[in-house]
């Protein structure tokens, strides 16, 4: 007997949970890219001061965020050097400089690349070997061989008494340290350039990220294809960057999911093939790039909420639960119902910008909040504040039934009464954060059938009155008293 439909959302669920538990979690992804984007600027300048015209750049799961501790994904490091001009034509040629023309034949493997070597004084082809990795085909032309960072690697796992570690481009003496020589071409190769001409059936990437992709260019890395008779000499085109910047624009389910490909891969699929065989996080990451891209358009009415999740800790990151909640995404709201209760601690001041609030009146203000503000610490300030939710006419739809009728607050001739700003302002529908984030707990776990969590939720909302701290910051009293009754 097949299990019902509940089942596999209720495992869903937990699964979502669990990966949010051990870091696959918009805080711990944020955190991740925040630190190695600094780690590249760091690496660069240091390296630039030592007077090396080279930049360096951190790719794979560790910098996007996609990994978790039982994954043990090591850290790939590219490091692009600027004094190589890699060129397409001749007519790109510039004096002074190392000048490699990129050359595809009918033998070069898919996605590989044969560097001719240019004269430095003339843009003419070279005709001797300029170095101990340049090499002469039968055609009598000058070509770069891609061998250059092995030998170095190697002669330092020597002279260190480190073992030497190697996989496709890479090479290094630390088997958590994947390190990459590589050029870089401002312009993109006919391979890459079929991936924006295509067909897609959705609405990704948007245009804003296509343009940014464009700008990206491509990498040359010495990685022969295994199976070619010219695997010395031929330079693979990496489109890192550019997976990157598509990957930093996943949403946070998007990145679970490809980490539950990533463990399934790891755990369960690779160990019954051989070594050709075995699927690789790229794999993953294409299935997840192609299940975007058929992603319905109308996935862009939640971009306007997730563009704007960092006001503060609560307001908008609630905002985006009452909109998956009237789309009966209830597993989705549970989990950014989870991760706003996490950050909403002791620490947080609730803050009201409707007029209620008596900025002299402090005896129950936080610590770290007030601290935030005499210091001018805007990142601090946004990680100890929760505003107040605030609905506009226009957003009913997305709000519960219970607010949208605070958006009907008057009928007849009281209306005619009022001047501009309350006419506007009798519109909109406004509560607290705190009791809003209990009274969506109740409703989301109430869909999904958990009475525990249900019941729990009416607690909390209770003592929102019994604490007096908490009820100190209750500024919208009579929608609390609304949600408060909607619960008994």
């Amino acid at each position: 007997m097949e299990d019902p439909p509940e089942f596999y959302r209720i495992m869903s669920l937990r699964l979502s949970r669990a990966l949010g538990e051990i870091g696959v979690n918009s805080w711990m992804v944020r955190k991740r890219r925040r630190t190695f984007l600094m780690l590249e600027a760091e690496g660069t300048i240091s390296g630039n001061l030592q007077g090396f015209n080279s930049t360096k750049f951190f790719f794979g799961s560790q910098s996007e965020g996609t990994t978790t501790p039982g994954l043990n994904s090591d850290v790939d490091i590219l490091n692009c050097e600027h004094d190589i001009n890699i060129m397409t034509a001749l007519s790109e040629w510039t004096a002074g400089m190392e000048n490699y023309l990129m050359i595809k034949e009918e033998k070069c493997s898919p996605q590989h690349y044969l560097l001719q070597e240019i004269r430095q004084d003339s843009p003419e082809p070279a005709v001797n070997p300029s170095n101990m990795f340049s090499v002469v085909d039968i055609n009598g032309r000058v070509l770069h061989a891609n061998t250059e960072a092995r030998f170095i690697m190697k002669l330092i796992s020597e002279g260190t008494n480190l073992p030497y570690y190697s996989s496709g481009p890479s090479h290094s003496v630390n088997k958590m340290f994947d390190m990459v020589k590589a050029y870089r071409r401002r312009s993109l190769p006919p391979e890459c350039l079929e991936w924006f001409e295509r067909p897609r059936p959705g609405h990704w990437p948007p245009p804003g990220l296509f343009r940014e992709v464009r700008e990206c260019g491509c990498f040359l890395v010495p990685d022969g294809h295994f199976d070619s008779l010219d695997k010395d000499v031929e330079w693979r085109i990496s489109p890192s960057l550019i997976e990157r910047t598509l990957m930093f624009s996943m949403k946070t389910l998007q990145l679970k999911c490809y980490v539950v490909l990533k463990i399934l891969k790891s755990h369960f699929i690779n160990p019954c093939l051989n070594n050709i065989g075995k699927l690789t996080s790229f794999h993953c990451k294409t299935a997840l790039f192609f299940a975007a891209e058929g992603m319905p358009p109308g996935i862009n009415i939640l971009s306007l909420f997730e563009s704007s999740l960092h006001s503060d800790v609560a307001s908008s990151r609630l905002k985006l639960v009452s909109f998956f909640f009237c789309h009966n995404e209830l597993e989705r709201a549970a989990d950014v119902l989870n991760d706003v209760e996490r950050r909403y601690d002791d620490s947080v001041q609730a803050v009201c910008g409707c007029g209620n609030m008596d900025p002299f009146k402090t005896e129950h203000h936080k610590p770290l909040c007030t601290t935030s503000v005499l210091d001018n610490d805007d990142v601090l300030l946004t990680n100890k504040t929760a505003l107040c939710v605030r609905y506009l006419g226009h957003e009913a739809s997305c709000a519960p039934p219970i607010l949208r009728y605070e958006m009907v607050r008057g009928i007849g001739e009281d209306i005619n009464h009022r001047n501009l700003n309350e006419q506007k302002w009798m519109k909109w529908a406004v509560v607290d954060a705190l009791p809003y984030l209990y009274y969506l707990q109740y409703l989301t776990f109430r869909g999904l059938g958990q009475r525990v969590g249900r019941l729990q939720a009416i607690i909390n909302l209770g003592n929102c009155i019994l604490d007096n701290s908490s009820y100190s910051q209750i500024y919208h009293e009579a929608t609390f008293g609304n949600l408060l009754g909607a619960l008994l």
